[in-house]
């Protein structure tokens, strides 16, 4: 124990009524000791009960604190609590998710294991808001290639991996002397463009198996259509201020929605230029059949559907809309109504 390292976890929260007593919950499992231990819970003035809730679990474990985060978004409620911890080990954690119980030991280890390491996550297990076909069938979605990639942390890996980025991370608490703070320019996609520096500076990202986190994606298409597209939007936005080009498979979504206008407009020359619409149409069938197949429930094949186009057509509007914003328009403040919580 006299070797453990003390270690500050960061939650970002707002709005989590339904979800920060289970989150709290899985960390209080957890098997760090807890004298090593502080969990620092940025609110930002949520207004649904979960002060409430966080104040109840304040009052009967003193390793937890409530904190304000009046800017709400989540890179003020890293910065802010990076700057108050006191652990070497700085751990973000999602407000909507749950935690295996060697979370934290399992992360610990990997950075004092190897210096060259920067940062540490694990596999992101979705599951089901509630029981509805619509909340599965995008839990499902979201975890299958042909929605979200190649995407390793949220399709697995059988072993240790380095990779580009993880959910959420672990870090030494120095590396922000080295690398700096998240900028709190990005209210969507903090994340990645910190990932790009810290690998900028020469540090390794680990994505590690036996760490497990399960997460509660959002269960309507509305929520699923805005998730994609902030995430689109901002990527684009991070890709211009690093100067680099993250992976190329982002352009398909965009060019396949530039393709649908396009073929609009010159359907009246041939009716071969709606073939490519049918292939997508084919695959998008084939993997929802796929998904209802696996999970052993055909009534979900429709929702998959819709789940798969959505996200397509989300992250596709929302590159196009940031390249409208960025590079066409240059707008220097970006509109926030694409950085509004969806929860």
């Amino acid at each position: 124990m006299p070797n453990k390292p003390f270690v500050s976890i960061i939650i970002p929260c707002f709005q989590e009524k339904n979800f920060i007593g289970r989150c709290l919950d899985s960390l209080i499992q957890n098997s760090y000791p807890k004298e090593k231990l502080e969990i620092l819970v940025m609110d930002g003035e949520s207004t649904d009960k979960t002060r409430e809730i966080i104040k109840e679990y304040e009052e009967k474990y003193p390793f937890i604190r409530l904190k304000d985060n009046p800017q709400r978004f989540q890179p003020f409620a890293l910065n802010k609590g990076i700057k108050e911890a006191k652990g070497d080990i700085i751990i973000r954690c999602d407000a909507h998710a749950e935690y295996s119980k060697n979370y934290i030991e399992k992360l610990v280890y990997w950075l004092q294991k190897d210096r060259k390491i920067g940062n540490v996550g694990g596999i992101w297990i979705n599951r089901p808001t509630n029981d509805s076909l619509k909340a599965k069938a995008i839990t499902y979605t979201l975890a299958h290639p042909f929605c979200v990639g190649p995407n390793r942390y949220r399709i697995g890996v059988k072993k240790p991996t380095f990779v580009d980025t993880v959910p959420f991370g672990a870090w030494r608490k120095e590396i922000f002397d080295k690398v700096g703070f998240f900028n709190e320019k990005f209210i969507r996609a903090q994340d990645l463009e910190f990932n790009l520096r810290l690998k900028k500076a020469g540090y390794k990202i680990l994505l590690d198996p036996e760490i497990k986190i399960i997460y509660y994606p959002r269960d309507s298409f509305k929520k699923l259509f805005l998730m994609m597209f902030q995430y689109a939007y901002w990527k684009l936005i991070v890709n211009k201020k690093l100067k680099i080009i993250s992976s190329f498979r982002q352009f398909a979504p965009p060019i396949f929605i530039l393709y649908l206008f396009s073929a609009v407009i010159l359907s009246f020359l041939s009716p071969l230029v709606w073939l490519p619409l049918g292939v997508y149409l084919i695959l998008t069938l084939i993997f929802s059949l796929q998904l209802a197949l696996k999970h052993k429930d055909l009534k979900i094949f429709p929702f998959s559907f819709w789940s798969f186009v959505i996200s397509h057509i989300g992250y596709g509007l929302g590159y196009l809309k940031g390249v409208l914003d960025v590079y066409l328009k240059k707008e220097k403040s970006l509109d926030k109504k694409y950085t509004k919580i969806t929860r």
